[in-house]
């Protein structure tokens, strides 16, 4: 199936950029890693329990020096607990 038989809008490309994210109000910082990335969202494995609803301040750190950190706000909107049970598969769109 493509994305848009699955209602996406957005391609999505295979990823394994790390990131950091943190609830507003929040001075914690948390990591990630990204399963895939689109012009819309992003899917990224965690630790952290993020429940869906959630909104996060999130900055995608990229490989390459030339290409500017991706910095935007983002809500969660699906999490699953990964298939090992450590850690969680966290979906979220961008605002």
């Amino acid at each position: 199936m493509t994305d848009s038989e699955h209602g996406r809008d957005a391609e999505r490309v295979p990823s394994d950029l790390l990131l950091e994210f943190r609830v507003p109000g929040s001075r914690k910082m948390c990591s990630g890693q990204a399963q895939d990335l689109s012009s819309t969202g992003v899917q990224f494995i965690t630790y952290q329990n993020l429940v869906p609803g959630t909104e996060i301040q999130i900055r995608i750190l990229f490989v390459n020096k030339d290409t500017p950190t991706l910095m935007t706000q983002a809500e969660v909107v699906r999490r699953r607990v990964v298939a090992d049970g450590q850690g969680y598969v966290v979906a979220c769109a961008f605002s």
